[in-house]
């Protein structure tokens, strides 16, 4: 199991020994199986030391950003793979993009306040006449809904 440098130190404070060497694991780049193996358990445990220690999901979380690295390292080899056979790059840009939300592809939005309030920039004309007209649209639909 490839150790990062600081991982000792962050998981120490996870009892037992068994929670570490899974966190130990994940963050080494391992997969849950993987880790599960590592520490002689399942992962049928781990999902249930998630859903049941606070303490453990906190240090899951943190265990899965620290092997962030690996993963990018792997994407990179696998990458000058792909130039040759596009097989290899697809499943890394997967996980990825699960771990780490630059690699996301969706927009997490949330508005909070009236429907009529400013929460758009407008830079040019035309999108001030969309954004207008949006605005009129949603005022009849309203006034439909409240008929």
């Amino acid at each position: 199991m490839k150790e990062s440098k600081d991982t000792s130190e962050v998981f120490k404070k996870i009892k037992p020994w068994r929670r570490r060497l899974v966190l130990e694991g994940i963050a080494s780049g391992m997969n849950q199986g993987e880790a599960a193996e590592a520490a002689g358990t399942s992962r049928i445990t781990i999902w249930y030391w998630r859903q049941h220690d606070p303490a453990f999901a906190d240090a899951f979380e943190l265990a899965e950003k620290m092997s962030l690295p690996v993963w990018e390292e792997l994407l990179n080899k696998c990458s000058t793979k792909a130039l040759n056979d596009p097989r290899y790059q697809t499943s890394l840009i997967f996980k990825l993009k699960a771990m780490d939300p630059r690699y996301n592809d969706r927009l997490n939005l949330r508005h909070e306040g009236r429907i009529d309030s400013t929460i758009i920039k407008v830079e040019t004309d035309e999108q001030a006449a969309l954004i207008d007209q949006l605005a009129l649209t949603l005022k009849a639909l309203n006034d439909r809904s409240n008929s």
